[in-house]
């Protein structure tokens, strides 16, 4: 936790996740530390991992699960570092098809982290183009969120921003995209009954309370 906090450093799990992490190191987004895997794991990641600057260490599950205090590593942990700067919305901007149908996840205050990992593995299952959340959500990187993701918080686009409702207003005219709120508010057009823009964000809010008050008007 302190090494979260100070050094920016967040623990990666599972052989299949830890694939997709290296992956993302590829691209440059992310940079690896170290990776610590069971023997039969070696020579994948000592082939996996050539070329980076990364020390590939072998241990056999029982010092595995004593090292890292688990025991659903499955057979693979590894340390990874974040950039320096979370990516914003020029970047997910950037990231997201330039014309065409697309589909962005915007998140008003989500704090609880099996949603986080959840929304994450959901939207990258059904085709959605990034997500987007505030600076209320739960860090996606945390160690749970990553697992629960099943490492999409690796390959999905994201970025974090102060406030979704200022946001709301750059989407338009920056990248052709409407935000329309998920809420269930009284006067709220049935799902059954809604029509969506080719270009869309579909806005969630906060477990207990739902969508803020400033997001919500932000939304047409």
């Amino acid at each position: 936790r302190d090494l979260r906090a100070n050094d920016g450093r967040f623990v990666v799990e599972s052989p299949r996740v830890v694939s997709r992490f290296i992956d993302a190191v590829r691209t440059g987004r992310f940079t690896i530390d170290r990776i610590l895997v069971a023997p039969e794991h070696a020579e994948r990641f000592a082939v996996k991992t050539e070329m980076l600057d990364a020390e590939v260490l072998v241990a056999e599950d029982a010092l595995m699960t004593a090292a890292s205090g688990y025991h659903f590593h499955g057979g693979a942990l590894a340390i990874g570092r974040r950039p320096r700067i979370e990516p914003g919305l020029d970047e997910l901007i950037a990231a997201i098809p330039s014309q065409g149908p697309t589909v962005i996840v915007g998140l008003a205050g989500l704090t609880t982290m099996d949603n986080i990992g959840g929304i994450f593995r959901i939207g990258a299952a059904l085709g959605a183009s990034g997500i987007l959340l505030d600076g209320a959500c739960t860090d996606p990187l945390l160690r749970r969120c990553i697992r629960i993701s099943m490492g999409q918080v690796f390959r999905l686009p994201w970025a974090r921003v102060d406030s979704l409702a200022e946001a709301i207003s750059e989407l338009g005219p920056l990248a052709s995209v409407d935000s329309v709120a998920v809420a269930t508010l009284a006067d709220a057009t049935p799902l059954t009954d809604a029509t969506f823009p080719d270009r869309s964000m579909l806005v969630s809010g906060n477990e207990g309370h739902g969508i803020d008050t400033a997001t919500l008007a932000a939304c047409p």
